[in-house]
């Protein structure tokens, strides 16, 4: 075997940085896709690039297989790395295997010598499915080199740069696969996305010219009528490929029912939704009916918090009504594509009939791409949105992290040290941990008053400023502060943009709740009890502190 054998450092060792993703494996499935991303860096756009990466985590996948990456250096394997935050990755001059999944392992890693095949063994950590074998390769590459002779649990994918259609479609410009390459695929793979029936779809265009060239193989051994594959528009400012991606079920070895505690974290309300009629009329409807709920003699706290709670609601049902609709928009918009495409293989003459209307609907998807580009970008959090970061290893790192401290394992009650593992359990178990660690002590009033004297007489305000400072609060200070407010960021635990908040202040019947809760603030120090709420973020450590 003419291979050069290399171990397999995982990259999240090497960086340095927490490795999880939002959507572990929960069942006995693997969802794996494979993409030629013409360059992944993009050095001539970089927020291309960074979008690009973005979009695809959306898919919440397993496993991802690259091609003409480019990552010909470590720093640049270490930035690949941080950028899709993957739990493991393995890269070489022309592919990567990136994996997703935490409760997943690379092992048994080998590298072809010319860099364009890596074969990797992927292990569950609890062993809920045998171990299969993947292999990614960018051809051209000698097969009796660098694959198994007889696979077995075996998933071969990547950019092959030849059609294995025995029946090539008369527009397809691209040769066919040598016959040896033919005999050992028809031997022992079968292909996971196309049946054999049909004919496969393009995953390859440019200008006028389209051929499937990038495929997702299984050995036989792991074929099953449950498994889901399909092919992704992607739009053609990223790559002139399109993602292809199968779900295969596994055979279960061993069952698990240990599960992780985890929290629902911090809830964001996207800030689109300020700008969409539809949801300002309902958000102002919404608003009027609670208003008119209200009883004189309830404190104006306690109605401001039941009006943010309204808007909350509101966005709540509105997004995940608009999140449904926009992900079956999606998917009739990739039927409709490969229907079209369809079309145009069996009826050449009819492509410039049918052109236009591909590139309306392949329009449409780049829209929801993008859409999708922002709203993740969101789950990196408030620190992110406020100090207007734009570094794509920053985002993917803080949403890596955002997302492992949604885990809370038990924990050990520092008064009774028993484990505890329910809500109730767990927040008195962290409460009485804090009291402890952090028990506040009396402040000496003369002390403070010592301090204050100490101050020289040309720092102090005057008495124009602190007449100014504790004016009370106008409308128009309320407008202007929402307007002034950090982009795309959220005032508090609430998770209602600055956007949303000005929507609510806007409202007819909310100025003269908006201003008296304000002045109170200002005046009396008297607060909503939202205002007072805080969130506790446990850090996880691999020893128990005593």
């Amino acid at each position: 075997m003419n291979l050069e054998t290399r171990t397999a450092c995982p990259l999240h060792e090497r960086a340095n940085i927490p490795a999880h993703n939002s959507n572990p494996i929960t069942s006995s499935s693997l969802k794996i896709a494979t993409m030629n991303c013409r360059g992944l860096r993009k050095s001539n756009d970089p927020s291309s690039s960074s979008q690009f990466i973005r979009y695809l985590r959306t898919h919440s996948l397993d496993i991802l297989a690259l091609q003409e990456t480019h990552a010909d250096t470590p720093q640049l394997q270490d930035l690949f790395h941080k950028q899709f935050q993957a739990s493991d990755s393995l890269w070489s001059p022309h592919c990567g295997l990136v994996c997703f999944s935490p409760v997943l392992s690379f092992s048994n890693t080998v590298f072809s010598v010319c860099g364009r095949i890596i074969t990797t063994t992927i292990s569950h950590q609890s062993n809920i499915f045998d171990p299969v074998s993947v292999s990614v390769i960018y051809a051209p590459a000698s097969r009796n080199a660098r694959l198994p002779s007889n696979p077995s649990r075996h998933i071969l994918l990547g950019d092959f740069n030849y059609s294995y259609a025995f029946h090539l479609s008369p527009r397809s410009r691209r040769p066919q696969a040598p016959d040896h390459w033919l005999s050992h695929i028809h031997s022992y793979y079968v292909d996971g996305v196309t049946p054999s029936d049909q004919a496969a779809l393009p995953t390859f265009h440019r200008g006028t010219q389209q051929s499937c060239i990038d495929y997702i193989f299984i050995s036989r051994d792991l074929v099953s009528t449950q498994s889901l594959g399909r092919v992704h528009y992607i739009q053609p400012t990223w790559t002139d490929h399109f993602m292809v991606s199968l779900r295969i079920p596994l055979l279960t070895s061993a069952s698990n029912n240990d599960t992780s505690a985890i929290g629902k974290g911090l809830w964001r309300a996207h800030p689109r939704l300020a700008a969409d009629p539809a949801f300002c009329k309902l958000l102002t409807t919404s608003i009027s009916r609670t208003i008119a709920t209200f009883d004189d003699t309830v404190p104006v706290e306690l109605r401001w918090d039941a009006l943010k709670s309204t808007v909350k609601q509101t966005a709540q049902s509105f997004s995940r009504k608009s999140a449904f609709t926009l992900a079956k928009a999606e998917t009739l918009l990739q039927k409709k594509r490969h229907g079209l495409l369809k079309k145009i293989e069996h009826d050449p003459e009819c492509a410039n009939v049918i052109s236009p209307q591909l590139k309306i609907v392949e329009a449409q998807l780049t829209d929801i791409q993008q859409y999708h580009d922002e709203t993740l970008a969101m789950r990196a959090g408030i620190r992110w949105r406020e100090l207007g970061e734009l570094s794509p290893g920053y985002l993917k790192r803080t949403v890596a992290t955002r997302s492992a401290r949604q885990l809370i394992p038990p924990l050990l009650h520092p008064t009774h040290l028993t484990l505890s593992s329910t809500r109730a359990e767990m927040l008195d178990a962290a409460s009485t941990f804090y009291k402890n660690l952090y028990s506040p002590q009396p402040v000496e009033q003369g002390a403070i008053d010592d301090l204050i004297g100490a101050i020289p007489e040309h720092l102090r305000l005057s008495e124009v400023d602190r007449s100014i400072l504790v004016s009370p609060i106008t409308y128009h200070d309320l407008l202007e502060g929402a307007s002034r407010a950090p982009i795309r960021s959220s005032p508090g635990m609430d998770g209602l943009p600055y956007e949303l908040l000005s929507l609510l202040i806007q409202h007819p019947k909310c100025r003269s709740i908006a201003l008296a809760v304000f002045n109170n603030a200002l005046k009396y120090g008297v607060f909503p009890p939202s205002w007072l709420e805080t969130c506790v973020t446990f850090v996880v450590f691999t020893h128990v502190i005593k």
